[in-house]
């Protein structure tokens, strides 16, 4: 009996204790505010969020323009200005005057008479001679006389020396072309070459002539000067 009291006091006291005190519990977890949503505060119109309209009434965005504190000059824009001009070359013509010599026939040369440089040969005989003369008048010696062509439908090149025929005169040549009179027009050309072999006259074409009165052509040559303008070109630049 004495056993079951002190069991019911000890039980009391333990209600007793339960009673008065308060066990700790842990706190609930705090909810965080949605990201990107502004909590309005007092009485503000709602604003556009990325979370969307809470109050479901539309919302017309509004852009708000905000001065940087400092006002931008109007842009300039350069006028057009004329591009400087390039200079073209030109070319410019100059005429140069420059002399040359040349050896033509003297008046009435060529002319065809009778054999008299061979006269034992007579009518056997055909052929060309004369002489070359300078600007002063005088007989040129060791001028190369050159004779070529067809003749009676044969070629015919002879070449010669002034000064080695006496008998036309200082400073003559001679060249035999046949050993009769043939008849040809303009198929025989005459041609002066100096030592080197360089031309000093344009082929001068001649007639011969069938006759023994006319076997023998003489042909005279002299120098002459004449002055020609040759163009030259030089490049000027304009501006």
């Amino acid at each position: 009996m004495m056993t079951f009291r002190r069991i019911l006091i000890g039980a009391g006291v333990c209600v007793v204790l339960l009673a008065g005190c308060t066990l700790p519990y842990p706190a609930p977890p705090s909810t965080p505010a949605p990201t990107g949503v502004i909590q309005p505060t007092g009485d503000v119109s709602p604003s556009v969020t990325p979370g969307g309209n809470p109050t479901g009434t539309p919302i017309s965005p509004t852009v708000e323009l905000t001065p940087t504190g400092t006002e931008s000059s109007p842009e300039v824009i350069p006028s057009a200005t004329a591009a400087p001009r390039t200079p073209v070359p030109v070319i410019v013509a100059t005429p140069e005057p420059v002399t040359r010599l040349v050896y033509l026939p003297q008046a009435g040369s060529p002319v065809a008479m009778a054999n008299f440089i061979h006269p034992e040969l007579g009518c056997d005989w055909m052929g060309v001679a004369g002489q070359v003369f300078d600007l002063a008048g005088a007989p040129m010696q060791s001028v190369f006389v050159e004779a070529r062509g067809m003749l009676d439908g044969q070629p015919v090149t002879q070449l010669g020396l002034t000064g080695t025929s006496q008998a036309i005169g200082e400073g003559g040549f001679e060249l035999k072309l046949a050993d009769k009179p043939v008849a040809s027009t303009r198929s025989l050309w005459l041609q002066l070459f100096d030592e080197a072999g360089k031309p000093l006259s344009a082929p001068i074409s001649f007639d011969t002539y069938n006759g023994c009165d006319q076997n023998l052509i003489l042909f005279n040559l002299s120098q002459v000067s004449y002055t020609v303008a040759f163009w030259l070109f030089f490049p000027m630049v304009l501006r």
